[in-house]
C-alpha cells in the first residue's frame, strides 16, 4: 500500500519519505526496492536494528536515524517531506505527539499516513488520528492492514 501511496502521490523523482518507527527497517527497505524515484528514504527509531536482522544496512539511499521520533522531526525543513509514515509508539499521546512533530514537516500536497489504525493490539491509534484530522480539509482514507493516510 505504502508503495502505491509513493507512486500515486509523490514526485517521480527527487521524492523524500520518512518512515517514523522503523523497528528492523523492513517498510524502508520495501521502498527502497520499489521506489527508485525516491532520492532519499529516512528510518527512525529509538533503537537501532540489531545487526543480524537490519534490513537496511547498506542500502545507499536509506538513513537510519536514531531518537525519539518527535525530537527527530526537528532535524527536518517544514515542508520538505513528502511522505511521512507514523508507526513507532502507539499509544494516543505518543502518537499524537508524532503527528504534530511530523505533519508540518510534509509539503502541502503530500501524504500524511501510518499504521494500526483500529487495531486491537493498538487500540490508541484511531483515537489519536481522528482528532489530529478531525476537521482537517481532505479524508482520512483506510486501506488494507490497517494503513490510513490523508493528503496535507
Amino acid at each position: 500500500m505504502l508503495v502505491d501511496l509513493i507512486h500515486e502521490h509523490c514526485p517521480s523523482a527527487g521524492a523524500v519519505v520518512v518512515e517514523v518507527g522503523a523497528y528492523r527497517g523492513d517498510t524502508s527497505a520495501h521502498v527502497h526496492q520499489y521506489c527508485p524515484g525516491v532520492d532519499r528514504i529516512y528510518a527512525v527509531d529509538m533503537r537501532e536494528p540489531e545487526p543480524e536482522r537490519n534490513c537496511i544496512a547498506n542500502l545507499e539511499r536509506v538513513t537510519f536515524l536514531l531518537g525519539d521520533s518527535a525530537a527527530r522531526a526537528g532535524d527536518f525543513a517544514d515542508a520538505s517531506i513528502d511522505l511521512v509514515f507514523v508507526d513507532a509508539d502507539h499509544a494516543e499521546a505518543s502518537v499524537r505527539k508524532d503527528l504534530e512533530a511530523w505533519a508540518p514537516k510534509v509539503k502541502p500536497g503530500g501524504v500524511i499516513s501510518g499504521h494500526d489504525y483500529a487495531s486491537r493490539r493498538h487500540p490508541g491509534v484511531k483515537p489519536a488520528v481522528d482528532r489530529f484530522f478531525a476537521g482537517h480539509p481532505h479524508p482520512l482514507k483506510l486501506e488494507a492492514n490497517r494503513v490510513w493516510w490523508t493528503i496535507k
